[in-house]
């Protein structure tokens, strides 16, 4: 058995047939093991999720794609600041319609399941900037993402070209980013080396200076000693630290 108020319909058509449906696919999801009936469970587009797997297609439960076709959120704990980071380059997809940010308002909102990819972290707690493949850059929160992970590529085989292709483009911008990043890197490196040969010089500079002031004081050390050797009054040698001991 599972709780059906951990169902929600996050696109789609929202009407009874629409739930029905999707209290369909939720029940593949459990007897699957795919979901414990507990967890928040989130669909995308039931009617056409109830086609895949009931319809001509009769695709398994398992060509399911998390993240994309649904989202399950378990109860969690707080998490540190360091857990919420994601990285730059991970993919994900909007677990909800999000509402595009762009200054424009009559630009739509962003659909489920549209693709994009972590482009930087804000400092607001768990939120991000995210590159949604065909639509641009949008600033959103953590909890409208669903990050793909390494199962969704296993289903790779099973999906249809528009996802394919979808995935592709995703992919595409992962390198874009991580481009960019590199470059960034190597940028930095340039400088801390630049700093770096510029302290040395310095340093070398410095060294130089001290030798040759070392040496001019030892000359007129040696001027003194002679002297006065010359008018029989030579000095007793200090002992060096190794006769001392």
């Amino acid at each position: 058995m599972f709780k059906n108020e951990a169902i929600t319909i996050c696109a789609g058509r929202w009407d009874a047939g629409a739930f029905h449906r999707a209290l369909d696919v939720a029940r593949c999801l459990h007897d699957a093991s795919l979901w414990d009936g507990v967890s928040s469970l989130a669909l995308c587009d039931p009617y056409a999720l109830h086609d895949r797997l009931f319809g001509v297609r009769h695709e398994p439960i398992e060509a399911l794609i998390p993240g994309v076709d649904y989202v399950i959120r378990p109860a969690k704990k707080p998490r540190d600041l360091d857990d919420l980071v994601l990285p730059g380059g991970a993919v994900v997809a909007a677990a909800c319609s999000i509402p595009h940010v762009s200054g424009d308002p009559d630009r739509p909102a962003i659909p489920a399941s549209t693709l994009g990819v972590v482009v930087d972290t804000l400092a607001c707690k768990g939120s991000y900037v995210v590159e949604f493949c065909g639509i641009g850059t949008v600033a959103v929160w953590e909890k409208d993402l669903a990050v793909l992970d390494a199962g969704a590529v296993e289903t790779l085989p099973r999906m249809d070209g528009s996802r394919l292709l979808q995935l592709f483009v995703a992919q595409q911008m992962v390198i874009r980013s991580q481009r960019a990043q590199l470059m960034q890197l190597q940028r930095e490196i340039a400088e801390v080396c630049d700093a770096h040969a510029q302290i040395q010089q310095e340093l070398t500079e410095q060294v130089d200076y001290e030798a040759a002031r070392a040496d001019g004081l030892q000359e007129r050390l040696d001027g003194l000693v002679a002297e006065l050797m010359e008018e029989g009054r030579a000095p007793v040698r200090p002992a060096s630290l190794s006769q001392r001991g």
